[in-house]
């Protein structure tokens, strides 16, 4: 993760992990890669202690396709760059870190148990941020990590725009626009 390097133990670090396991498929959606070998990816990610560098190969396979030089690092920035744009859209759109929550079993929902699991997440969830470059209260990208990866006009929107409404949730239809009786959208 940090300079390219995936982490020695996965549940040391489940943050860098998950960071990781997000890489994977928008690498696979950017270059048009089957979603069934992103499975193969997930799989062995447990043993990508044994390589230094978990995406090589896919650097290779595109230079091998395209021609054009590839490393691992560039394969790494430019998920970061479709998933910080993601991010950065939906903070455009009112979410925020008050919306990245954990979703408790009901039947331990209340309990001392939950209270830890939502204080381990919290703690979690500003590593998180961290290392993807966002602010750790807020879960907005930096400017910083938005630069760093060719995205400073992302930064320059998001200035000036913000503070943006909070989300309240996805519009919802009236019921004479959801399909029924048969009939399709």
């Amino acid at each position: 993760m940090e300079n390219g390097e995936v982490p020695a133990d996965m549940t040391q670090e489940p943050e860098k992990w998950m960071i990781i396991m997000e890489r994977a498929p928008t690498i696979a959606d950017s270059i048009g890669r089957c979603k069934g070998a992103v499975n193969t990816w997930i799989c062995a990610a447990p043993l990508a202690w044994k390589y230094s560098r978990l995406f090589e190969g896919v650097a290779q396979l595109l230079e091998k396709a395209t021609g054009i030089p590839f490393t691992a690092t560039e394969i790494e920035n430019i998920a970061d760059r479709v998933y910080l744009l993601e991010m950065a859209f939906n903070n455009r759109q009112g979410i925020t870190r008050e919306q990245d929550r954990l979703v408790q079993r009901p039947e331990v929902k209340g309990t001392h148990e939950a209270e830890e699991q939502l204080q381990r997440h919290a703690q979690m969830l500003s590593e998180y941020y961290r290392v993807h470059g966002c602010d750790i209260n807020t879960g907005i990208p930096t400017r910083k990590a938005l630069r760093r990866l060719g995205l400073s006009h992302v930064a320059d929107e998001l200035e000036a725009h913000s503070p943006y409404p909070q989300w309240s949730g996805p519009p919802l239809w009236s019921l004479e626009k959801y399909p029924h009786g048969g009939k399709r959208c």
